[in-house]
């Protein structure tokens, strides 16, 4: 399986995927790391299409074929996927919504007394 997220351009900043596209061999699984950062107080609503296809050959799986490592992908085929690929859309809704940060902090006074330079002090 081969797949590639694309982000709208609009939202590049503020979505990431990692890995944002990749080759995953039969009975692999892949870890993907999705970062939503907003930038904006505002409520998202964002969709973003993964493209996915199926790499697999059919013909190397016919009864009688054997050709051990076979199903190795090798360097030179996983850079670009054959023109005859046929790529299916899937599409991931984001909702979210950016607001102002806050912190709050108890007590809202902490006297730490005297404290010589050099040293430190935990409280």
């Amino acid at each position: 399986m081969q797949y590639e997220w694309k982000v709208p351009e609009k939202y590049k900043n503020e979505i990431k995927f990692a890995p944002s596209k990749a080759f995953l061999l039969p009975n692999e699984e892949t870890k993907i790391v999705t970062t939503f950062t907003a930038l904006k107080k505002k409520d998202y609503h964002i969709t973003v299409p993964v493209y996915a296809c199926n790499i697999y050959d059919h013909k190397k799986n016919s009864i009688g074929f054997y050709n051990p490592g076979s199903g190795l992908i090798s360097k030179s085929n996983t850079a670009v996927a054959t023109s005859n690929t046929f790529f299916k859309k899937y599409n991931l809704e984001i909702f979210g919504r950016g607001s102002d940060g806050g912190i709050q902090i108890s007590p809202t006074n902490v006297d730490f007394g005297t404290i010589t330079v050099g040293f430190n002090k935990t409280m």
